[in-house]
């Protein structure tokens, strides 16, 4: 492998080349990342061909195929680092997941921080295992220290769920191992835990969380290491299926709104969860 190379959601237009990079992965003993390829390689062909059957397609559900076998002593890792996967097809970022039967389209130009790149994407403890899937857009005009993000971790009791400098769309996943206390209409409660959002911090932020609809709009008051105060929105939505459940969020500093609304738009209008 090229020391140089990127991880990125496959293209449809370049199925063959995605091939080639999937081997290539597994050979140099990232098995996580050829499998997840592969995933969303088969999203590609099924949104490009429908249902017919190509030479491409056959290859691809072959080789995905074998490496499931031969990874399948790793089942707890495959569910881990390759759910969700996706597309990028006609312009537009298509994620699916299998594990939690969701699917979803959004703006293909959102970075996307891989498992592999992202250390505090997933915890579990005795009561359930989590996940939180980060897409992002800098905002070149809200300048933050490098260290912000390290600094932030190291004093809070939560994960972290905005950032000034950024659009940050999250998709955050819990499986609970035991009945829950929780149902649909706080299920919220769940991730407020997780995020460290209590009384103190909501005070500290002044944290406004108001239902529209379907959806939890939120604002809040973050203050940057140079003393700045950013207001700050939140559009969320909930589901929870059984033992599992889901977030969507998308944070933003407030004057960048209309621009933010765009992709949670996006998102909107194509969300669907089993």
């Amino acid at each position: 492998m090229d020391r140089d190379f990127r991880e990125v959601f496959p293209k449809t237009e370049e199925l063959d080349v995605h091939y080639s990079e999937a081997e290539a992965l597994e050979r140099h003993g990232n098995p996580f990342a050829a499998i997840r390829l592969l995933k969303g390689m088969s999203v590609c062909y099924l949104l490009r061909y429908g249902k017919m059957t190509t030479e491409g397609s056959r290859k691809t559900s072959k080789l995905l195929s074998a490496y499931m076998d031969r990874y399948s002593h790793k089942e707890k890792e495959i569910s881990r680092l390759t759910d969700p996967f996706g597309c990028i097809h006609g312009g537009v970022l298509r994620v699916r997941s299998t594990d939690f039967a969701f699917s979803l389209d959004l703006d293909s130009n959102l970075k996307y921080l891989f498992p592999d790149e992202d250390r505090n994407f997933s915890g579990e403890d005795s009561d359930l295992v989590w996940q939180v899937h980060r897409f992002y857009r800098n905002l070149p005009t809200e300048t933050l220290p490098e260290n912000w993000e390290r600094e932030y971790r190291k004093n809070r009791e939560g994960l972290l769920f905005f950032r000034p400098d950024r659009i940050l769309f999250s998709i955050g996943t819990t499986l609970h191992y035991h009945p829950l206390a929780f149902d649909a209409k706080n299920y919220y409660l769940v991730w407020d835990a997780l995020r460290g959002i209590n009384s103190r911090t909501m005070q500290e932020w002044e944290y406004r969380r108001k239902k529209e609809g379907e959806i939890y709009r939120t604002t809040l008051t973050v203050t940057t290491p140079d003393g700045r105060k950013i207001p700050t929105v939140l559009l969320e939505r909930f589901y929870l299926r059984g033992r599992r459940g889901i977030l969507f969020c998308l944070s933003f500093p407030e004057r960048y709104e209309a621009e933010a609304r765009k992709i949670w738009d996006g998102f909107s209008d194509t969300i669907v969860v089993e």
